[in-house]
C-alpha cells in the first residue's frame, strides 16, 4: 500500500508530538473517530433513525477487529475512514448542491486513493451517484471532483509498483474455490460485526428465510471444518489469518516462542456459530432489500465495489474485510427504521464487544511494551547490535531491514525451518536476511538458547502475569 495519504495526515501529529509511534497511533485513532462520525451521518442521510444509527456507529467502533486495527499505524482503518468521510462529503454535496462540501469530499477521496489502492471505490461510487443528478453531471467542477481522485490513485499506484523496494500485490483471477470460500469469509466476519443489531426486534415473517440462510452458513462452515489440513480445527474460526488469532491478537509466527492459546476449540466453535447467525441475518436483509427493488445507496455501492476488489486478491487477511463492515451494518440497521426498536439489548452486546476489544488491545500492547523494553535494554549494552537480535516482524522492520534502495529478496521456495545456527525466524530469513539472530526477543525459551534477561507483563484475558524473554543462542 502506498500510504502517502496516511503519511500526509500524520505529519501535523508528528510536528506537535514529535516523531514517535505514539504520535502515529494517535493520528490513526483521531482519523477513525472522524470516520465513525461520517458513518453515523451517512446512516442518518440514508434513512436510519437516530437511535439505531448511533448504535450502529458504536457497533463498528467497538468491533474487536476495527478497534485493534485503529490502534495501529496500518492502512486499513485510515483508508476506510478516508473513504467514509469522502463518501459522506459527496452525499452531502450532491444532496445540497453545495460546493462547500464537494472540496473536502474530493480532498479526502484523494487521501484515500493514495493511501490504499482499493479506495478508488469512493470516486467510482461518487461517479455513479453523479449520474443520478442531471443538473450536476455536466458541470466541469463536479466531474473534476470525481476524476481527480481517480487520477491521483492510478498515478500513485503505477509509481509505487515500480519502486525497487516494493513487493506489489498483483490482482489475480479468482479460482472456483475462492469464489465459494471468500463470500463465506466476508459474510461470517460481517455477521460477527452485526451481532448486536441482531438482538433488536425481528419480524416473524422472516423466520423461514432466516432458517434457510442459517443452514447455508452452517453447511459452508462445516465444509471448511471438514477440509482442515493440520488438525480437525485448522479451518475453524478464525478462518483466515490476521489481527484476530487463536492467541488473541497477531500471529504467533512473527515472534520467537509460543503464546498461550486464548481461543479454545470449543470457544472457536461457539464464535463460528455466532458468525453464522449474524451472517444469516445479513443474507435475510439482503433478500429483503432486493425484494423491495430499492436503488442501492452510497454505503451499499461502496461495499459492492470493495467486494469485487477482494475477489481479485491473491492473499487474504481478516482486516481486509473491514471495508465491508459499514455496508453490512447499514443493511441490517436499515430494517429497523420504520418502527420503534428497543435498543437496550443491543447496547449491552456492544458494551460486551467493547470490553473484549479493550482487553485484546491491552494485552497486545502489554507484551509489545515488554518486548521493546527488553530490546532497548539489550542495545544499551553496546555490545549487541540491532541486526544481532531476532525481535519479531516490527522490530526487524524498524532496525534490521535491508537497504531501501535494494530490491527485496522475496520469499524462498523451501526455507529451512529448523536452522539451529540462528534464532532468526523463517519469515525473517526471507525478508530481513541481514538479521543474524544471535539473540532473540521471545515469548518462551527456545531449545537452542539460554535466557539473558526477562520483562514481566500482565495480560487481562489470560490468567496470571507472564515474562517476556531476551535469549541468546547457545555456543
Amino acid at each position: 500500500m502506498p500510504q502517502l495519504g496516511q503519511w500526509l495526515w500524520s505529519m501535523p501529529f508528528l510536528f506537535v508530538m514529535g516523531p514517535s509511534h505514539f504520535a502515529l497511533r494517535i493520528s490513526t485513532m483521531v482519523l477513525s473517530w472522524l470516520g465513525l462520525a461520517a458513518f453515523y451521518d451517512q446512516l442518518r442521510r440514508e434513512g436510519v433513525s437516530i437511535g439505531v444509527a448511533g448504535l450502529a456507529a458504536c457497533v463498528l467502533a467497538l468491533n474487536p477487529l476495527f478497534f485493534v486495527s485503529q490502534g495501529t499505524y496500518m492502512t486499513d482503518v485510515p483508508a476506510l475512514s478516508f473513504g467514509l468521510i469522502a463518501l459522506n462529503g459527496y452525499t452531502r454535496a450532491m444532496g445540497q448542491r453545495s460546493l462547500r462540501w464537494l472540496a473536502p469530499a474530493a480532498g479526502f477521496a484523494i487521501l484515500g486513493t493514495i493511501t490504499r489502492q482499493n479506495l478508488i471505490a469512493v470516486p467510482i461510487v461518487a461517479g455513479l451517484l453523479l449520474v443520478r443528478f442531471p443538473e450536476l453531471r455536466l458541470k466541469p467542477i463536479w466531474v473534476l471532483s470525481v476524476l481527480l481522485p481517480v487520477a491521483a490513485g492510478v498515478s500513485t499506484s503505477l509509481w509505487f509498483t515500480h519502486r525497487p523496494d516494493v513487493l506489489p500485490m498483483q490482482p489475480v483471477f479468482p479460482s472456483p474455490e475462492r469464489l465459494v470460500v471468500l463470500p463465506f469469509l466476508a459474510v461470517h466476519l460481517c455477521g460477527l460485526t452485526v451481532l448486536p443489531l441482531c438482538l433488536l426486534n425481528s419480524r416473524s415473517r422472516t423466520r423461514g428465510v432466516f432458517a434457510a440462510a442459517f443452514v447455508v452458513m452452517i453447511l459452508a462452515a462445516g465444509c471448511l471444518f471438514v477440509s482442515g489440513e493440520d488438525t480437525p480445527y485448522a479451518r475453524e474460526f478464525p478462518y483466515c489469518p490476521g489481527m484476530i488469532t487463536v492467541w488473541g491478537t497477531s500471529s504467533e509466527q512473527l515472534v520467537v516462542g509460543h503464546r498461550d492459546v486464548l481461543l479454545s476449540p470449543a470457544l472457536r466453535m461457539v464464535i463460528s456459530i455466532l458468525g453464522c447467525i449474524g451472517g444469516a441475518r445479513i443474507l435475510v436483509s439482503l433478500v429483503q432489500f432486493v425484494g423491495i427493488k430499492k436503488t442501492p445507496g452510497p454505503l451499499l455501492l461502496f461495499t459492492m465495489v470493495q467486494a469485487l476488489f477482494l475477489l481479485c486478491l491473491e492473499d487474504t487477511h481478516d482486516r481486509y474485510f473491514e471495508v465491508l463492515f459499514p455496508g453490512a451494518i447499514y443493511l441490517v440497521a436499515a430494517r429497523f427504521v420504520a418502527f420503534r426498536t428497543p435498543l437496550r439489548a443491543g447496547m449491552v452486546a456492544v458494551a460486551m464487544s467493547g470490553l473484549l476489544s479493550v482487553g485484546l488491545f491491552h494485552d497486545w500492547l502489554s507484551w509489545n511494551a515488554a518486548r521493546w523494553d527488553l530490546g532497548r535494554q539489550a542495545l544499551a549494552m553496546q555490545t549487541i547490535k540491532p541486526a544481532d537480535i531476532e525481535g519479531g516482524f516490527e522490530w526487524n522492520g524498524w532496525y534490521g531491514c535491508a537497504n531501501p534502495d535494494q530490491p527485496l529478496p522475496g520469499p524462498k521456495q523451501n526455507p529451512d525451518l529448523n536452522d539451529a545456527s540462528t534464532l532468526a525466524l523463517p519469515f525473517t530469513r526471507d525478508f530481513f536476511p541481514n538479521v543474524r539472530g544471535q539473540f532473540a526477543l521471545a515469548f518462551t525459551q527456545p531449545s537452542n538458547a539460554v535466557v539473558v534477561a526477562s520483562q514481566r507483563y500482565r495480560p487481562w484475558l489470560s490468567s496470571g502475569p507472564r515474562d517476556f524473554l531476551l535469549v541468546r543462542l547457545k555456543e
